[in-house]
């Protein structure tokens, strides 16, 4: 895997995993996906109580949904190189583009 597009992929594996595992997202699409599989919010985003199901451990645990977030992009990109990479792309940029906002203060 060339460099590039293995800073691409690690940024965009961290962001997607932040989305799933404690952000709204637009039109709330990542708060709702929690809900389906069972995951009790207080404060609108950040799960209180995850269920006892693989899905709830895994989304409750970020360490766990990020290699699984890894393992699913390595198997994408495998298959398809350059239609990954530009997928990944934008969410490399927002994690970029956060974490320059985070630490340029």
């Amino acid at each position: 895997m060339p460099t590039p597009d293995l800073v691409i992929g690690a940024l965009a594996v961290w962001r997607v995993t932040s989305l799933l595992h404690r952000e709204r997202g637009p039109l709330d699409i990542f708060l709702r996906l929690r809900e389906y599989i069972g995951v009790k919010h207080s404060d609108g985003m950040l799960g209180d109580v995850f269920p006892d199901t693989y899905l709830g451990q895994m989304f409750g645990c970020p360490w766990c949904l990020t290699m699984n977030v890894a393992i699913l992009y390595t198997i994408v990109y495998f298959f398809g190189t350059t239609v990954v990479t530009w997928l990944a792309l934008p969410f490399a940029l927002s994690a970029l583009a956060l974490l320059v906002e985070k630490y340029a203060r």
